[in-house]
């Protein structure tokens, strides 16, 4: 179960590292595009997700796993990673 877990968190950070790229492309700032990271860019990526590949979700439904749990925790992750990112970068400045 944890290989699907890491497969959707994978699949749907494709999009979220594409939109913060382009974050810091934008603003020219890099501890924005870690906020937005965890934030926005979770939202984002998600709802790319159910747009370009929602059929996928079957995969995981029928693997025992539900919408709302995978999605849960990949938000919860890269929040994690958001904050610790933040942390590290508040101590090096």
């Amino acid at each position: 179960m944890t290989e699907l877990y890491l497969k959707y968190y994978f699949d749907v950070s494709r999009y979220n590292l594409l939109f913060s790229i382009l974050v810091i492309i934008l603003t020219q700032n890099l501890l924005a595009a870690v906020v937005y990271f965890g934030t926005l860019g979770s939202v984002v990526s998600l709802a790319l997700f159910r747009y370009h590949q929602n059929i996928e979700y079957y995969f995981y439904l029928n693997a025992g796993l539900s919408k709302k749990a995978i999605i849960l925790k990949s938000f919860i992750i890269n929040l994690v990673i958001s904050v610790i990112l933040v942390i590290i970068f508040w101590g090096i400045h």
